[in-house]
């Protein structure tokens, strides 16, 4: 014996699975939103950190300078 849905149990099941694919459509934007927004911010982290890198090294040759030019081995 077949058993057989009817076209209304059919839709109700269609309906199902597009919510599901709706949500996990919105899901993944969701996530592609937080990649992108990591990836700036990781940008901006990175050009500070080499701001400061150059920084600290500019301070140590202007110490390491000052020190040679007092005559005063370091």
């Amino acid at each position: 014996m077949i058993v057989s849905k009817t076209n209304a149990e059919w839709q109700k099941i269609v309906e199902n699975k597009d919510a599901q694919i709706q949500a996990l459509y919105k899901r993944i934007k969701d996530q592609q939103t937080i990649n992108d927004a990591q990836k700036k911010l990781n940008g901006v982290l990175q050009t500070d950190l080499t701001d400061t890198y150059n920084k600290l090294k500019k301070i140590e040759e202007d110490r390491l300078n000052a020190v040679r030019k007092a005559g005063i081995d370091a």
